[in-house]
């Protein structure tokens, strides 16, 4: 775990993310699977490396073609308003919940 590089794995885990949320088409198992897989091991990794949500926070990507999502709250509410299915959106749910749960419970409110 000491040699991860936890902030180069969240760039890599939002770009994947972003990938996915970016095409319209509807999702499959797989592709759902993979958004699953990306966002547990995401909010683990905030959960882990408390440094990480600033890198969140001020993350800001030059969008593509296909995508708007330029910052964080692009990301965000991407994931949360998906068109591809309830899934995505249920799974970014719950997510953004444990993050958010863990940086009240670090900030002491």
């Amino acid at each position: 775990m000491q040699q991860v590089d936890f902030g180069d794995l969240q760039v890599k885990l939002q770009n994947i993310l972003v990938s996915f949320l970016s095409n319209h088409n509807d999702s499959s198992k797989e592709e759902g699977n993979i958004i699953s897989s990306a966002l547990s091991l995401w909010s683990a990794s905030l959960t882990l490396r408390h440094e990480l949500i600033e890198d969140f926070y001020t993350w800001q990507r030059i969008p593509s073609k296909e995508d708007a999502v330029k910052t964080a709250t692009d990301f965000v509410v991407q994931g949360i308003y998906s068109p591809k299915s309830e899934y995505v959106r249920n799974e970014f749910k719950e997510n953004l919940e444990l993050v958010c749960e863990k940086v009240v419970s670090n900030s002491g409110v």
